[in-house]
């Protein structure tokens, strides 16, 4: 009744219609409770009155039968000599057999009795019963009867209904036909689009927000694909599990700018695009692809728009070279300060600068983005170092964290030896390896195949940025030289040797020296690069790199040394840090079975040892007299170092004891390590700054224990 308390007509329909069934319903059950008390009346009486007198009678004829049975015996047992029993034994008999006449008589009269009354009993209840229903039907035709000339309205209501119904749906039938066509013609043409290669996209610059289904794999075991309701709203990425509303939303990425989106095509799967940020990278996938392009270009241009924000931010505080708008991404929000204020005013409102930024932003070259030279960069490779734009970190990335390793400058934490690197490359040194045959007047060049590749600019579009950053750092288009057979003869590593101790520790070649350095094959080139590290010169080990040297190569010529054991000799963290963020393995030993760790332990450099230690060095591992890093640092009465190996090898076998849970003194191992990194190399007092936090550790992992 609720669903239909708009229409009248109908209610009073039903309203009539259930009351004339409930007066039916109401007179058919009157009916069937009196034909069944009279049935059970009957059928009661019937069986009360004259089945149990045909049970008596017939009870009486067995008993009478059993007496003549017994009469009969005993007549027949009476011996001759006896007259006076043998009389009585026949008076008994005829007695007997006279009851027993008499007793199947009354039993034969009721057996025919109720036979004959079974047939009268029956027919009366069954008209009885026929009787009650012709009642019935009696009631419930003029009940109906009066009802009639309501129930014709009703019909003649109904016809027309029927009709308007019917025009209704046809009506109905032909729009549906119409919007059907048309979906088969959009479907054709998103055929058509997701099997164009050019593809009209769709920008929509006045709009702030796209929501829409994207099918989004998760980072499970099975990595299985899930529908879900994306959107991009406030420079922001966030899914929902339906779109009616945003509550319960899960933020994807909290900050597009920090994030490269591009398709994605190495998968089974069609229309995908990939989001990457610094820390994950997400794999999307749209319906088709016009939707695919229209997500890529949308994210790509809120990303830009809100780099464009930030870019607009009145620059009217200069520090050096970093400008207003840096520190505000780097720190809290600045107010803009007139610079007709008083120094000590406007020092007063100036936050405070990261030093790591100044350290990295100040390098000669780094106030470009060392690809396409766009002004003001954040983001930087630290494992190239070079500072970078945001579309260039975005190509980077992109070539995984083997190739380029990249990090926010303001907006990500720097360890100590990150920023040395920093310090000892930058834009300039990486131009001159990566962009050597680079042609200075006009923007197309020549790759060493002869292949003419357009320079990225500022404002060229991905495709160039991509295929320019590709070539440069991936093909390493532009570092051989043509006639490759002129360079300078490599100095022997006595040579070097006695160069640096002549010039303090220092490198005395110089960094030009070692980028006009060439090498006609790999081999030559893993030479350079373990006399660059020799030295600690870290453009030389870069050039190395571009002209194809193996990080994990091993000096055949000097007992299987590696670069990286070449790097530990300098006692400078920094060249260290360079190898291993380059892709160097920490377990590598030479042909005495040494590795890494055992040379720092050789040489009792505690900030070296940390960072090898960082890299899961195994400091288990023997050398071919049988001795370990920390058996060497014991011989040599090295108690930095020994304190640093025996606390690692503690907050090792703690860890596999809690079952791989965290462990309480991993911060004390952490700080520890941030010590001896941020320890100056040339001190040699250095370390003692360090020993209240080992002692407070050894405490610490003592109370553990």
């Amino acid at each position: 009744m609720v669903h239909f308390k708009d229409d009248t007509m109908l209610l009073e329909a039903i309203g009539k219609f259930t009351q004339c069934l409930s007066q039916w319903n109401l007179n058919y059950n009157t009916m069937i409770e009196n034909c069944n008390s009279y049935f059970i009346q009957c059928m009661n009486s019937f069986i009360k009155n004259d089945i149990k007198r045909v049970k008596d009678s017939r009870r009486n004829f067995h008993k009478n039968s059993e007496d003549v049975g017994t009469a009969f015996s005993r007549n027949a047992q009476v011996p001759k000599s006896k007259l006076g029993e043998c009389e009585e034994a026949a008076s008994n008999l005829v007695i007997s057999r006279n009851n027993f006449k008499k007793a199947s008589i009354d039993y034969l009269f009721e057996v025919n009795i109720i036979q004959y009354k079974k047939r009268t009993e029956v027919l009366n209840c069954l008209l009885s019963h026929l009787k009650g229903h012709q009642s019935f039907i009696v009631q419930t035709n003029s009940t109906f009867n009066d009802l009639n000339p309501y129930i014709q309205q009703i019909s003649a209501s109904l016809q027309t209904l029927q009709n308007e119904a019917a025009s209704t749906r046809q009506q109905l039938r032909n729009e549906s036909n119409t919007v059907l066509n048309l979906a088969m013609s959009s479907s054709v043409d998103d055929h058509r689009m997701s099997t164009s290669t050019s593809s009209q996209i769709d920008v929509y610059p006045n709009e702030e927000c796209m929501e829409g289904y994207l099918y989004k794999r998760t980072t499970k075991t099975f990595k299985s694909w899930v529908r879900r309701w994306f959107i991009v709203d406030n420079n922001q990425l966030m899914y929902c599990s339906q779109h009616k509303s945003r509550e319960g939303a899960v933020i994807m990425e909290r900050d597009l700018r920090l994030c490269n989106v591009v398709p994605f095509q190495d998968t089974d799967r069609r229309f995908c695009f990939q989001i990457i940020s610094p820390h994950r990278t997400h794999l999307l996938q749209a319906d088709n692809e016009k939707d695919c392009q229209k997500w890529v270009a949308f994210i790509q241009e809120t990303a830009k728009k809100a780099y464009n924000r930030m870019n607009s931010t009145p620059s009217c505080i200069k520090v050096g070279c970093i400008s207003a708008d840096l520190m505000a991404s780097s720190c809290s929000p600045l107010r803009c300060v007139s610079t007709k204020s008083p120094p000590s005013a406007t020092s007063n409102l100036l936050p405070k600068i990261p030093s790591h930024v100044k350290s990295i932003l100040t390098i000669s070259g780094n106030d470009v983005c060392c690809d396409c030279g766009h002004p003001d960069p954040r983001w930087a490779s630290f494992n190239l170092g070079v500072t970078l734009c945001i579309e260039c970190s975005g190509i980077h990335r992109s070539f995984g964290v083997h190739k380029s390793k990249v990090k926010s400058v303001t907006l990500d934490a720097w360890e100590p030896d990150q920023v040395r690197v920093m310090e000892q490359l930058g834009n300039d040194i990486a131009r001159r390896i990566f962009e050597l045959f680079v042609c200075e007047d006009g923007d197309v060049c020549m790759n060493d195949a002869g292949t003419k590749i357009v320079k990225a600019t500022p404002n060229c579009s991905r495709e160039v940025r991509e295929e320019w950053v590709t070539a440069k750092y991936l093909k390493r288009s532009f570092v051989r030289r043509s006639n490759s057979q002129n360079h300078p003869t490599m100095p022997s590593t006595p040579q070097l040797k006695n160069a640096v101790k002549m010039n303090d520790g220092a490198d005395a070649y110089g960094n030009d020296y070692w980028l006009n350095q060439d090498a006609d094959d790999s081999e030559a080139a893993s030479k350079l690069l373990c006399r660059a590290a020799e030295v600690g010169n870290l453009p030389g080990m870069l050039k190395a790199l571009a002209l194809g040297a193996d990080v994990n190569f091993k000096n055949t010529e000097d007992s299987d040394k590696t670069p990286l054991i070449y790097s530990l000799t300098t006692g400078l963290n920094a060249p260290v840090e360079f190898m291993l963020l380059n892709g160097s393995k920490v377990d590598v030993p030479d042909a005495d079975k040494k590795t890494p760790l055992h040379h720092a332990a050789i040489l009792g450099n505690a900030g070296q040892i940390c960072l090898l230690l960082k890299r899961k060095a195994n400091q288990h591992l023997k050398d071919i007299n049988g001795n370990d890093a920390l058996s060497i640092a014991v011989e040599n009465a090295d108690a930095n170092v020994v304190t640093i190996l025996r606390l690692a090898r503690l907050n090792e076998e703690m860890k596999g004891s809690d079952g791989g849970f965290d462990n309480p003194s991993d911060d004390m191992f952490a700080e520890v390590f941030k010590d001896f990194s941020a320890i100056p190399s040339s001190s040699v007092d250095g370390a003692s700054s360090t020993r209240s936090s080992i002692c407070t550790l050894s405490s610490t992992t003592t109370t553990f224990q």
